[in-house]
């Protein structure tokens, strides 16, 4: 799993980020789904939460599951 932050400037797909990374990083090590958010969600002490990285995780595949149904 990854969350990424667009900077603005570059457009890149998933697709696009899981070949530069095929090239960078062993195979087992690439995340297995790519997420785009606007920003990383911080505790107080400026450490990313992944407790609200794990609920927005939560939120999108049930999000994605309704979206199936229709």
């Amino acid at each position: 799993m990854a969350f990424i932050v667009p900077d603005g400037q570059h457009h890149l797909t998933s697709e696009e980020i899981l070949d530069w990374l095929k090239v960078k990083i062993a195979r087992f090590k690439l995340p297995a789904r790519i997420i785009f958010t606007r920003a990383l969600p911080r505790t107080h002490n400026g450490k990313v939460s992944k407790q609200q990285l794990k609920t927005r995780l939560a939120e999108s595949i049930i999000t994605l599951s309704t979206e199936d149904k229709k």
